[in-house]
């Protein structure tokens, strides 16, 4: 067992309270939070520099980019696409598409309930999308901090 094994579990952990705090909000609230988004960016840098990974800037900017303009047309909410852009970064880019698509089949399926639950209770139809973008970060990211050595 490496020495700094209880590193990686405690990133794990951090990586997990913050993605259930993100969920819970936009599940609630439909609302993710600049907080949010900034404490996302914070533990992925520390995560980057703990795990000697690059960040993937222009990975992100372009998510950004793309991500404005669908929130411009009314696609999705702005804290949908600050939280994907930022988490875009720490993502490498040979699994980029990957998890893209995770996000987009996970989202279909919060998509699904959404309807069936206003249809059946007349809940808000609005899709929280911060739970696909979460929880396909978790499935591809997480792997990685294990697989990784750290400084």
């Amino acid at each position: 067992m490496e020495i700094i094994f209880p590193i990686k579990i405690i990133l794990t952990i951090a990586w997990l309270a913050l993605g259930f705090w993100v969920i819970a909000t936009d599940i609630f609230y439909r609302k993710i939070t600049n907080p949010q988004v900034g404490f996302t960016l914070i533990l992925g840098l520390a995560s980057l520099l703990l795990l000697v990974m690059e960040l993937q800037f222009y990975t992100g900017a372009i998510v950004l980019g793309v991500g404005y303009i669908l929130w411009h047309l009314g696609v999705c909410g702005a804290g949908d696409v600050k939280l994907l852009a930022a988490m875009s970064c720490f993502v490498p880019t040979e699994i980029l598409f990957d998890f893209l698509f995770v996000v987009s089949l996970i989202g279909f399926v919060v998509g699904v309930v959404v309807i069936v639950l206003h249809l059946l209770r007349k809940r808000d139809r609005s899709v929280p999308y911060g739970v696909a973008i979460v929880t396909s970060f978790w499935v591809f990211f997480i792997p990685i901090i294990f697989q990784k050595s750290i400084i």
